[in-house]
């Protein structure tokens, strides 16, 4: 019998398809200009102070994660969450236009300058993003049903990956033949061109039918009733225990490019990190393969686990490899470890919550995070100026060790437990 070819008529497979080129073009996008990697070379071209090489990851996290609790308090007053989506994801791409044209224009002499652009309009993006996200998922949510996300979110991986090892390889050409700053330049303006083509699949997105609309909630009432959650479902109050102990773990942030520039002389060898990129790419598919359908079939707290694992091994192999070749097999076991968190940290959230309360779930586990993460980086970096960058990778190791224990003996399966529960009020 012959296969019928995907029936894109239909909305639910239309919109899986078009989250996953969304998502595959943006992550490209952030394969080709990684923000841990290479922001902080480029950093490095203007300044070796510690604090700032790590701002950059400071910045990003708490940009990312502390705007969506207060954008989840309006969600409910929104018929349709994806025109708000579409304005948000505007603001998250023209700082790099901008970036570029820096780059290009401003003489690389006016260091300051450049820092100042570089964090303001990092801080732009980080505050954009955090604000698109909850829209974005209760958006997915919506139009996703629970059994297709975790794949969802593997194919989009998984094609981003494919295309990242295109990327990086232009990157790293980009890289060693033109001259800084212009190849930074031009870094930044394919990132901004690949993410507008990533926000035109976001416009034929069908959000078909309105919401129940409610007011806005009071801030005391709605942080009251956010709160209320850690509460009310202990199983997540542990969960967000053990995100503030992965949090925390990011000591080294982007420390790990400048230990690389310190001992291996990558200074002027940027094309180096964007190798690293690529050679992360076919490893990094193999593993969302995997761990995307591991995630849908028996729940997501295990990636979390293997992706903590996956850090153990790398701040191993940083404290007593002495080697290029094992400081690029950290770096590429770190951006695994990364790609097998993001398959399962909105696939774990919407089963803690359901896509009704996928914003407060959310919400409240990145707020609370977002102290730490904006700490975690800056302690990375008192660390490596007062001890050395040993200490970072000796800490980091025991911090994640932490986690691991934790969550693989105090957090239950939120799937198994619902389902649990959903038993026990039948019989």
């Amino acid at each position: 019998m012959k296969r019928n070819s995907p029936d894109l008529s239909n909305p639910t497979r239309r919109n899986f398809w078009l989250n996953v080129a969304d998502g595959a073009l943006f992550s490209t996008a952030m394969a080709m200009v990684p923000v841990s990697i290479l922001l902080p070379a480029y950093v490095r071209k203007f300044s070796d102070n510690e604090y700032l090489v790590n701002l950059v990851t400071a910045l990003f996290l708490f940009g990312v994660t502390a705007p969506q609790i207060f954008v989840a308090r309006f969600l409910d007053s929104l018929p349709r969450k994806k025109p708000l989506m579409m304005f948000t994801g505007v603001i998250q791409r023209l700082p790099w236009l901008v970036l570029a044209l820096a780059a290009w224009f401003i003489p690389p002499e006016r260091a300051t300058l450049h820092l100042v652009l570089l964090f303001t309009m990092l801080g732009v993006f980080a505050f954009s993003c955090g604000a698109n996200i909850p829209v974005w998922l209760v958006l997915l949510g919506k139009l996703i049903p629970e059994r297709q996300r975790g794949r969802l979110m593997a194919w989009r991986q998984m094609i981003a990956m494919g295309l990242a090892v295109g990327g990086a390889a232009v990157a790293r050409y980009i890289l060693k033949e033109w001259a800084f700053p212009h190849n930074y330049a031009l870094l930044f303006l394919s990132f901004f061109l690949i993410t507008v083509c990533s926000y035109l699949t976001q416009l034929f997105i069908r959000e078909d039918h309105d919401d129940p609309v409610h007011a806005p909630p009071g801030l005391r009432e709605h942080l009251g009733r956010l709160f209320h959650l850690l509460n009310h479902d202990r199983n997540y109050a542990r969960y967000v225990v053990a995100s503030i102990l992965l949090t925390m773990g990011g000591l080294y942030g982007g420390l790990i490019t400048s230990y690389g520039i310190d001992r291996y002389g990558l200074a002027n060898r940027d094309y180096v990190f964007a190798y690293i990129t690529m050679l992360s790419a076919p490893v990094g598919m193999a593993a969302l393969y995997l761990f995307g359908h591991l995630g849908d079939r028996h729940g997501h707290k295990l990636n979390h686990v293997w992706s903590a694992f996956f850090v153990l091994l790398a701040m191993a192999a940083l404290r007593f490899g002495h080697s290029l070749p094992l400081y690029v097999a950290a770096y590429v076991l770190i951006q695994i470890a990364v790609n097998t968190e993001i398959v399962s940290r909105t696939a774990i959230l919407l089963e803690f919550g359901g896509p009704e309360r996928a914003a407060s779930y959310v919400s409240v586990k990145n707020t609370i995070t977002a102290p730490f993460s904006l700490a975690a980086p800056l302690l990375g970096a008192f660390l490596a100026r007062r001890f050395g960058y040993d200490a970072v990778f000796l800490v980091t190791f025991v911090v994640f060790s932490s986690a691991v224990f934790y969550i693989s003996f105090h957090v239950h399966e939120p799937r198994k437990a619902r389902h649990g529960k959903q038993e026990k009020v039948m019989s």
